[in-house]
Formats: structure tokens, C-alpha cells, sequence
């Protein structure tokens, strides 16, 4: 594969607990994200820079080292909370204890969690103070801990002590990152692993040069953007491509919907005017409902272009309603797999 000349030397070997902690000492101001004050979109947004971040993943070290201590052998930790930036500090912040985190979609069967704890040996169980968590456990026997309010571990006032991540790429190219999984349309859902590799991987397609003056999709996502990703944290999308490779590998602001709700299409509208967002990565169902309505589909003038993925989206339905649509991409992204997406770029 051809990379581009000037690319950091590091690319494709950086280790994500690492190159955030080395972010947040060489630029600790760059914005990683951007979060809602409060339901009431129109109170606007709040920045969270790359040290914020890496503050709120050693904070949570902290917390967490006297529950569940270091592991030498990747046991699995689930987490439940609403979907917001958590997901990810508790990623990374297991990473760095040696742990390896389950993300078992909310909506999920009692059947469904139950077969992941047993095929993953997942016998703790993190979860957000507020939420029913038994409801999703059931009888499974695990030891369970709530964690801290968002707020608290991204600006407690005190300084948290350092949890550094000392393995090189070699050593831990094949340990385990995350775990997700399948559908479960067709039965009971399968656990997939994702590796420090595969999120390597991403990095060096991230950075493969333009063909015929054209990016790559990765990389058009990895621009200085604010862009409106509306996918859950339980997805890859949410954790891993954007979550990662789009704001860790590259530069893009992920500014975050809701926590109390999914977002509707007029949220995701508001998201845009109130974050002041040039983009929209979106559910195809997320379009389908903004472009039935009039007045939302006028404010995709807002917005530089957007993409879509996580399902199918009719062509016939696009090309009767998106007379701004210039590009097609057919890839689409499988539920869970794979990250690719049809585009719709303003003129």
C-alpha cells in the first residue's frame, strides 16, 4: 500500500492509550469532542480538548484500580450507560488496567447479554449510577460497580494520577481492544474482537494518499471538521471509527447527540445549528425522516455534505428527494463489520 511520503513515521503502529496520553502533552488544547450542556440542545455545546480526555481516562483508572485491579490476561468488562463520551474513557481507561471492555447494545435481549457474558467470561459489570442495570443482567453472577458521572471524570478540579501505557505496538498489536458484536438477526449475536491491530489498521488507511485528486473515505471523515456523528458508542462507528480513527488518527471534532434520547430528525438539525457543525454521519433512517419534512431538509443547507451507513438505504428514495446529492458510494456499512458509506456532498 502506498503512503503518503510525509506521514508521521509512527502511523499504523501507534497504540491508542499512548498516542492520547503523547497528545495531550504536545498539543493538549486540540478539541477532541464537543458535548451537549444539558437535553435542551439550544444551550449549545461544551468542547472537550484531547487533555480533558486523557485527564478523565486516568481519572477513572484511579477509581476503578482498587475495584477490579490490573489484569494479566485480558478479563472482559462490560459497561452500561447512556450513550455518551463514557463508552470511551472506560475503553481506554480498561486498556490501560489490562482489561478488555464488552459493549452489549442496551437493546438487547436478557437472552442476548446473558450469551455474551458467557461466551466472553464477562463477570463484572461497569454501569452508569442511574441506570437499571438488573434489568440487563438478570441472574447473571458478576460483580458490579457504578462509575462517575461524566462531568466528574472530565473536570473533577483534582489532578488524577498518571496510568501510563508502556507496551510497543509489537507487544500489543495482537491484545484485545474491544469487544462488539453482531446483529443477532440471526440468532443469538456473535462476539467480535477488535485488536490495537485493526485499529492500526485504520490508522494507515486513514492516511493512504488522494487517487486522481480524490481522499479516501477515511480520511475526508479525519478532517479539521465539527462533524455531527449520531451513531451509539456500542457501535464500531461510534467507538472505534469515531470515537479513534477519526478524532485520535485524525483531526475531526466529534460532536455528540443527546445522552436522555435518540436523537430525532429535528435533533439532528438543532445538533448541527447549536454545535455549529459542517457535517452529518447519520443512520440512513436519520435521512430518510429529514428529507420527508420540508423545513428540516432546507436546513441540510447548514451542513457541507454528509454521509450514511448501519443499513440500507433505497437509491430510488435518495435520488426522488436529495436533489443536492453529487456522489454515491454503494459500500455500505454492515452492521457491526465493516465502516463505509454513500456521501452527499453540497454543490
Amino acid at each position: 500500500m502506498a503512503i503518503k511520503p510525509n506521514m508521521d513515521a509512527e502511523v499504523g503502529r501507534r497504540i491508542i492509550p499512548a498516542e492520547i496520553d503523547r497528545q495531550a502533552k504536545v498539543k493538549p488544547n486540540k478539541i477532541y469532542a464537543s458535548i451537549p450542556r444539558s437535553s435542551d440542545l439550544s444551550k449549545g455545546f461544551q468542547d472537550v480538548t484531547i487533555l480533558d480526555f486523557a485527564k478523565s481516562i486516568d481519572r477513572l483508572c484511579e477509581y476503578l484500580e482498587p475495584l477490579i485491579g490490573y489484569s494479566c490476561n485480558f478479563n472482559t468488562v462490560a459497561y452500561y450507560g447512556p450513550p455518551d463520551l463514557r463508552y470511551l474513557i472506560v475503553n481506554v481507561a480498561l486498556s490501560k488496567l489490562g482489561h478488555k471492555a464488552l459493549f452489549s447494545a442496551p437493546r438487547n435481549s436478557l437472552s442476548m447479554h446473558l450469551h455474551l457474558f458467557n461466551v466472553t467470561e464477562c463477570n463484572t459489570i461497569l454501569h452508569a449510577r442511574q441506570l437499571d442495570v438488573l434489568s440487563m443482567i438478570g441472574t447473571h453472577e458478576a460483580t458490579r460497580h457504578a462509575i462517575p458521572e461524566l462531568s466528574e471524570l472530565l473536570w473533577a478540579t483534582t489532578e488524577p494520577r498518571h496510568y501510563p501505557y508502556t507496551k510497543t505496538f509489537d507487544e500489543a498489536k495482537n491484545d484485545p481492544y474491544l469487544i462488539l458484536h453482531t446483529s443477532g438477526s440471526t440468532g443469538l449475536p456473535k462476539p467480535i474482537v477488535h485488536t490495537f491491530g485493526y485499529t492500526a489498521a485504520i490508522d494507515i488507511l486513514a492516511h493512504v494518499p488522494p487517487v486522481n485528486g480524490r481522499l479516501s473515505k477515511l480520511a475526508v471523515v479525519c478532517r479539521p471538521t465539527r462533524s455531527l456523528k449520531a451513531f451509539p458508542p456500542w457501535h464500531v462507528a461510534g467507538s472505534i471509527i469515531f470515537g479513534v480513527a477519526t478524532s485520535i488518527w485524525g483531526d475531526s471534532i466529534y460532536v455528540w447527540p443527546p445522552a436522555d434520547r435518540m436523537p430525532s430528525a429535528k435533533d439532528l438539525l438543532d445538533i448541527v445549528e447549536y454545535g455549529n457543525c459542517t457535517e452529518i454521519l447519520a443512520p440512513p433512517t436519520s435521512f430518510a425522516d429529514i428529507v420527508k419534512d420540508p423545513i428540516l431538509y432546507k436546513k441540510l443547507d447548514l451542513v457541507e455534505w454528509t454521509m450514511y451507513g448501519g443499513g440500507m438505504y433505497s437509491l430510488v428514495h435518495i435520488h426522488s428527494h436529495v436533489g443536492i446529492l453529487t456522489h454515491l458510494i454503494q459500500d455500505l456499512l454492515t452492521q457491526k463489520l465493516a465502516m463505509s458509506w454513500p456521501k452527499r456532498q453540497r454543490l
